[in-house]
């Protein structure tokens, strides 16, 4: 969807693929059922340094339906993998390089 304003903040809103909205959101660990939309604070009230910063958090939104199709094809196997394909602050807990695909 892009930047949007809400009150006097904007924020950036992108439309999850329905095909994917459960995955993404057992991926993002948020305890719901359906993730339909990311959202995320620009934290600004300017428009032109809304668009600036919204580059960023728009390829961190993208990485996110990513790791969705990685945890629906290998389950629990792409909780370890360490190509960083599971977004939004999700740690690793271990390096596994049987199981990573960067090795």
């Amino acid at each position: 969807m892009g930047v949007v304003k809400i009150g006097s903040v904007y924020y950036e809103r992108t439309k999850v693929p329905p095909h994917l909205e459960e995955a993404v959101a057992h991926v993002l660990r948020n305890g719901k059922r359906r993730q339909s939309w990311l959202k995320r604070s620009l934290r600004t009230k300017h428009l032109a340094t809304a668009n600036k910063k919204a580059v960023s958090v728009q390829m961190e939104f993208a990485s996110a339906p990513g790791g969705a199709k990685a945890q629906q094809r290998y389950g629990e196997q792409a909780r370890w993998c360490c190509t960083g394909s599971l977004p939004l602050g999700v740690r690793y807990r271990r390096h596994d390089p049987k199981r990573c695909s960067m090795v």
